[in-house]
């Protein structure tokens, strides 16, 4: 249930504040005999926050569909942001196949030797619809598992090397968004209620934002 939950992450296009940052650089290579595209992160490396003592609009609010409930959440915090537990790829796209994603692997600040990603890859349909024709874009979620904590979350001067996907058409752009958190558990403690805000998870029961969004449009560079 709550890899579907990490789903509504995907539709918030009104992040205001870039918090959590990551510098990252992305080239793709074509392979003509099957007239697909391969996508490559070549790093994404976690440089930590780029803003203080930010906080949510005055008016600003979460909606609970479930239950129909609007939560004011004006004047919030936005700098739980530190540790990066989720990346993904907006496609901005509905008519795309995608395919042969990898994990790619990582690399800790302070250290020279790659290690196994603990971030796990999926495609899968978002929420927005980039067009307005009724159809989400296609996207690509990297997150940690269910059971993890944020003991293997991109800590600042971490990276990701070599991710990677497929796509049986050309993307001109998309958009790479990184979620981030300082909290152990990002969906709050036992008992909590926790929604999807535009700036990220939402605690209504403590009435805090548990985890920031930044979203950035990228251009891939031809690997020559």
């Amino acid at each position: 249930m709550k890899k579907l939950l990490f789903l509504f992450v995907l539709f918030y296009q009104s992040v205001a504040f870039a918090l959590p940052y990551a510098e990252f650089k992305v080239v793709y290579l074509e392979d003509r005999s099957t007239g697909t595209f391969t996508y490559v992160i070549l790093n994404l490396t976690n440089v930590g926050p780029i803003a203080e003592n930010v906080a949510t609009e005055p008016d600003h609010g979460v909606f609970d569909w479930q239950t129909n409930t609007f939560h004011p959440a004006g004047g919030l915090s936005l700098n739980d942001d530190e540790q990066l537990f989720q990346f993904g790829v907006d496609t901005l796209r509905d008519d795309v196949v995608i395919s042969n994603i990898s994990n790619g692997v990582v690399s800790r600040a302070g250290q020279r030797k790659f290690m196994e990603s603990p971030f796990q890859g999926m495609a899968m349909d978002g929420f927005d619809d980039h067009d307005n024709n009724g159809i989400s874009n296609k996207i690509i979620i990297w997150q940690l598992p269910d059971e993890s904590d944020l003991t293997d979350a991109l800590q600042v001067g971490d990276a990701m090397h070599w991710v990677m996907f497929r796509s049986d058409r050309k993307l001109d752009h998309f958009n790479i968004w990184v979620h981030g958190s300082d909290d152990a558990q990002v969906w709050g403690g036992p008992g909590h209620i926790t929604l999807h805000g535009d700036h990220g998870h939402f605690d209504v029961t403590d009435g805090a934002y548990l985890s920031v969004l930044m979203e950035r449009r990228v251009t891939p560079k031809r690997w020559r």
